[in-house]
């Protein structure tokens, strides 16, 4: 082949140049040689044009695999999606050589979603592919809006047999075990399945930023539940965390999204998801679970955090919560207890109750972490709970009296935190370590800043920059807590406003 290909190349020049020089030889009268000019030309003409063609064959095909290539960088496209898009490229020539009106409106978005709604298994996932990899990227406005219009603005039964089609049903336990056993085809197989649904969730986090697309989404029938499957089969624990936990991120991170849309289908959304109770009980023990990467708890605990703002079992949820953030040995879900319940707190109403009302003294843990925890940003948030319960405890019950007898007598241990210098004077000293202002910790930085010299001195500067930043938040979380005291319980109280 490599020979025929320079053959074919080295030809047109030598064709070219006999049919200039017309250097045939002589006929000399012979009757035989008559025609030999005539024919000569004509099979270096045939020559020179089959040259020329297969030149220009080359030429294209090298010039298509530059625009594949080009359009790759471009999204960043891995190897199988590359593929997808020389497929493109070849059926819109083939196309085109036919009729050449065929490539009007035709583009990789159209092509992407045509092989979706194809029947075939790789037809179907090579147009997930492509979906995948344009809305990973910082898709433009005239694409996005092209997508959504195929995806979701087309005919209803249309639309929701491709969103179905994104999330196939199987039995996922029954999956994870055959993947597991299974021999080396039926490995790729389903390694095949798994990027698929993996587009599929891709694809549908994406369209579910726009409100109107969510509402479509809520009304396809069996969507939702799709989408949960990978959390309500538990694959992480019945099966293996690292396997599945790629899928069940993507599934937690959909529903999320989903459950902060706004209005009457965001509640019907957060319903449906509340009402499964094998997904509920999932992400609770994604909270429990040392093997469970930060991500996964992160996003079971905006989910949970999100249902219980109208969700019945708010309380167990809140009594979690309170559990988590007061144990010390919980490293991993420890801070986002605290800012849910920060959240929470601040929301007020019944939440503000359910807090003051849970079992064991959390007021009482809350002031040990505000005073005594060596993480200052445990500190802040157990200012900021307390803050907040202060400020929307609404019901006077033996609850709010002990909140604001522990609030009053906690009080002069914050301010001593917040001016060390002047509860030494009054010899007032509080339970827990100080820190400094954030003037004398920069003043204090400026002088070694001056000694500091060497390789270590930008990494050093960094270091002390985020814990002067902590001490300031710090020290704000200080003084909101002590003026809302001040304003909700010291204030109106005359005994109290007097000492």
């Amino acid at each position: 082949m490599a020979l025929l290909s320079s053959a074919l190349s080295i030809e047109p020049p030598h064709e070219l140049w006999r049919l200039v020089q017309h250097d045939y030889g002589n006929a000399d009268g012979d009757i035989n040689k008559a025609n030999l000019k005539a024919a000569m030309d004509a099979l270096y003409l045939i020559a020179l044009v089959q040259g020329l063609l297969f030149f220009y064959r080359l030429t294209y095909v090298s010039a298509g695999r530059k625009i594949v290539k080009k359009v790759a960088e471009e999204y960043e496209f891995g190897d199988q999606a590359q593929t997808s898009v020389a497929n493109y490229l070849r059926e819109t020539r083939i196309g085109c050589e036919k009729d050449p009106s065929f490539a009007n409106g035709r583009n990789l978005v159209t092509y992407a979603v045509g092989l979706m709604k194809s029947e075939s298994s790789g037809c179907f996932l090579s147009g997930a592919r492509i979906l995948g990899m344009l809305l990973w990227q910082s898709t433009p406005l005239g694409q996005l809006t092209l997508i959504k219009q195929l995806l979701i603005g087309s005919s209803a039964s249309s639309s929701h047999h491709l969103l179905q089609k994104l999330l196939r049903s199987r039995d996922w336990q029954q999956e994870a075990q055959y993947l597991l056993t299974s021999d080396s085809d039926d490995y790729y197989l389903e390694n095949a399945y798994k990027e698929l649904l993996l587009q599929g969730l891709l694809i549908i986090r994406k369209l579910a930023a726009d409100e109107n697309n969510c509402r479509v989404m809520s009304s396809t029938k069996g969507l939702l539940r799709k989408i949960m499957a990978s959390v309500t089969s538990d694959l992480l624990h019945h099966i293996d965390h690292g396997a599945w936990s790629d899928i069940v991120e993507k599934s937690l991170k959909v529903m999320r999204h989903l459950g902060s849309c706004p209005g009457e289908t965001g509640r019907k959304l957060r319903r449906e998801i509340s009402s499964n109770k094998e997904a509920i009980s999932t992400m609770e023990r994604i909270l429990q679970c040392d093997k469970c990467e930060a991500e996964l708890q992160k996003q079971a605990m905006g989910i949970l955090t999100q249902l219980s703002m109208d969700s019945k079992s708010r309380k167990e949820f809140i009594q979690m919560l309170v559990d988590i953030f007061t144990d010390d040995n919980k490293y991993n879900t420890r801070m986002l207890a605290g800012e849910a319940l920060a959240m929470l707190s601040f929301e007020g109403g019944i939440h503000a109750t359910i807090i003051l009302q849970v079992t064991g003294d959390f007021v009482g843990n809350l002031i040990k972490i505000l005073l005594n925890a060596k993480n200052k940003t445990y500190r802040i948030r157990a200012a900021e709970i307390l803050q907040h319960l202060c400020s929307h405890g609404t019901k006077d019950d033996e609850c709010l009296k002990k909140l604001k007898k522990d609030m009053t007598q906690v009080m002069p241990k914050v301010l001593s935190e917040i001016l060390p210098g002047e509860a030494t004077q009054t010899g007032t000293a509080a339970d827990g370590p100080s820190f400094s202002s954030p003037h004398a910790d920069i003043e204090g930085q400026n002088g070694g800043a001056s000694k500091d010299i060497g390789h270590h001195k930008s990494s050093f500067s960094h270091q002390k920059n985020d814990e002067r930043n902590e001490d300031r938040k710090l020290l704000i979380a200080f003084l909101s807590l002590c003026v809302t005291i001040c304003d909700r319980f010291i204030s109106g109280d005359q005994d109290l406003a007097r000492v």
